[in-house]
């Protein structure tokens, strides 16, 4: 899921970011 993990990433912050990577 790299596009939601980016976008997340910028949307939602570090949280979402964390839990994509893992």
């Amino acid at each position: 899921c790299a596009t939601i993990h980016v976008n997340d990433e910028a949307f939602a912050g570090p949280s979402v970011t964390s839990r994509a990577t893992s």
